[in-house]
């Protein structure tokens, strides 16, 4: 089950909007509906249970529904894809919170594309648990399923700012190949099956297909 919200202070999370979405016609992927719901507002469901502090990163504001009412963090550099804005989310969270200058800094931010609808509140809290019990030995959680890992849904501790802003600014912005820095802990597909057993939970939505493929699965739940 996931711990309560109360008891991750120093974590945050940061939706990534930024992709131009050209396979799907430039639609904002984010604001696709499925089940009724954006994929955004799916989301924060989903994030609201574990953390306090949401941020959405990248592409225009939004201005509907629940995501328009988030902070909304410009990429720093635009158009030099998601490793920019794990910049721009970490630099946004690097002190206190604006609206509560007494929060703790984050120690600890998940990162998650704005195309995945079906994201889990227990599997989204073990990669947090597990990045911020293992903070010390540990820069990045990442899941990894029978054919890839997923950079685009992972805890990173704050640490690795250096290591992103380094790697953009040589611009060298393979998301994967940040790994190379950092200290990552794997979770593996084993474990990724378990919270999954319906073999949706990080399916994302770039093309025509996929989203006729997440309305229908939405449609059967």
């Amino acid at each position: 089950m996931p711990t309560p919200t109360s008891a991750r202070p120093s974590a945050a999370a940061a939706i990534l909007a930024g992709g131009r979405g050209t396979r799907l016609g430039g639609a904002d992927k984010g604001a696709l509906a499925i089940g009724g719901r954006t994929i955004l507002d799916r989301q924060l469901d989903v994030l609201s249970a574990l953390v306090d502090r949401i941020a959405v990163v990248g592409g225009p504001p939004p201005t509907a529904g629940r995501a328009a009412r988030l902070p909304h963090v410009p990429d720093r550099h635009a158009g030099l894809g998601p490793l920019a804005g794990l910049q721009a989310a970490l630099q946004h969270y690097a002190g206190a919170s604006d609206a509560d200058p007494d929060s703790p800094a984050v120690e600890v931010l998940l990162i998650v594309a704005c195309d995945l609808p079906f994201l889990s509140p227990p599997f989204l809290g073990l990669l947090l648990d597990r990045a911020l019990t293992d903070a010390a030995e540990v820069d990045v959680v990442v899941p990894r399923t029978e054919d890839r890992l997923h950079p685009l849904c992972a805890a990173y501790n704050r640490r690795v700012r250096a290591a992103v802003d380094a790697r953009v600014a040589s611009r060298a912005l393979a998301m994967q190949a940040l790994f190379d820095d950092l200290r990552v802990a794997v979770v593996g597909p084993d474990v990724v099956a378990a919270f999954d057993p319906g073999g949706v939970l990080l399916w994302n939505v770039n093309t025509p297909d996929e989203y006729e493929r997440a309305c229908a699965r939405a449609a059967m739940a």
